[in-house]
């Protein structure tokens, strides 16, 4: 008896058909999506316009992002219906693996997601399809573990809403540092704006911004990991 391969569900914009941005969704599902799922022992991906069981669309949707083995989420053109799909998934706790059109960026709440970027020049694609085996591997092996916005956001609750001072604590240092988070980029536009800065820069990956900024940018990140290295020490102790 043959075994069963694992499933794939994918996300991402689809559009009308004949549309550039279908035309596009094809061809990342065919040639980069595809290939590389099928190498990791998946089975052929599914996507919302292929599911043809009469019914409630929507719900077959929830239904694979809460069960399939694996989500590739397509985050090109910051698609609304995307990124509620998206939490859908982190609240499954399920791998997944994101993606975005190379010259395009996150928006601020999801720029701390491991993001491949993509596009369909040959040397491009083969380089998107080997990353994306990759994350699949490394998802695949954290399965529940991984991080990724809402399982951050319910650790900080249950951190501020512990018995523990010190958990408490941390759990308000955390809360702290995302407002911060929030601020600094609130900041960045106001500097952007202020300084007509209206268009993306040339590096789309990369936000222009101040010195000033860049400091407290950096300044915030820092005080991140040593918010992470004292919540590993302070898990370690609990566990001792």
């Amino acid at each position: 008896m043959t075994e069963k391969k694992k499933t794939c569900f994918v996300i991402g914009p689809i559009g009308e058909p004949d549309s550039k941005i279908r035309e596009w969704s094809d061809t990342l599902l065919e040639h980069i999506i595809k290939p590389a799922v099928v190498a990791c022992g998946y089975d052929c991906p599914l996507r919302a316009d292929d599911l043809r069981n009469p019914g409630m669309i929507t719900h077959d949707i929830i239904t694979h992002l809460f069960t399939d083995d694996l989500v590739i989420a397509d985050l090109t053109n910051s698609n609304p219906n995307v990124y509620y799909e998206l939490a859908v998934r982190h609240a499954a706790k399920k791998p997944v693996v994101t993606i975005i059109k190379q010259d395009e960026s996150l928006p601020f709440d999801n720029k701390d997601l491991r993001t491949i970027p993509v596009d369909l020049p040959i040397h491009i694609a083969n380089n998107a399809i080997r990353q994306i085996k990759e994350h699949i591997v490394a998802a695949e092996k954290l399965g529940e573990k991984a991080k990724n916005p809402i399982t951050n956001s319910i650790m900080i609750n249950l951190m501020q809403s512990s018995s523990n001072d010190q958990q408490q604590q941390l759990g308000n240092i955390l809360s702290t540092l995302e407002g911060i988070r929030y601020d600094i980029d609130d900041l960045k536009k106001q500097t952007s704006l202020q300084s007509g800065i209206f268009a993306p820069p040339a590096s789309k990956n990369k936000e222009t911004s101040s010195p000033t900024v860049q400091f407290l940018s950096d300044l915030m990140d820092q005080h991140q990991k040593e918010a992470r290295g004292r919540r590993r020490s302070s898990f370690l102790e609990s566990e001792t």
